[in-house]
Order: structure tokens, then C-alpha cells, then sequence
């Protein structure tokens, strides 16, 4: 979905981490949930691809006591 819609491989992940981390403490929260394994959070994060297109995409967020937040999904949020 990623190559498809923003013209972002594998090959790109690096560019895909600096876009996400870069923008995060910006991002608005869509939704949180209480899940078994912690606190959940969806952010959504406007990304620009490598072929000019910019599209949001769904970072899920996992915060467990006494540890950093972590990624566990990514998704390219399409209407």
C-alpha cells in the first residue's frame, strides 16, 4: 500500500521513520484504547511520498508502564 499510494518501498524505510518521528509530536490523537498489552493510540500523520502525493497514515502506538511508546502498526489511511 505504501509503494502504491506514496511511492514508498522497503528500500525507503529509513525516510518513513524520519517522516513519522519527525511529525509525531505534532499529530493529532484519533482514538485511544485500553487494550491487555497497555494503553493504544492512533495517530495520524500526514506523510509526504516520493511521488509527490502526501496522504495521512495511522500510526498505532502502544505505551505500557515504565517503557517507551511502541510502534506496532502502520497504515496509509485512503477514504
Amino acid at each position: 500500500m505504501f509503494e502504491s499510494a506514496l511511492g514508498i518501498t522497503s528500500e525507503h524505510r529509513r525516510y518513513l521513520h524520519d517522516q513519522i518521528l519527525n511529525a509525531l509530536p505534532r499529530a493529532p490523537v484519533r482514538s485511544t484504547r485500553i487494550t491487555p498489552f497497555g494503553a493504544a493510540y492512533d495517530v495520524v500523520i500526514s506523510i509526504d511520498g516520493l511521488n509527490g502525493a502526501t496522504l495521512p497514515v495511522v500510526t498505532t502506538w502502544i505505551v505500557e508502564t515504565d517503557a517507551p511508546p511502541r510502534l506496532t502498526s502502520t497504515w496509509v489511511d485512503i477514504p
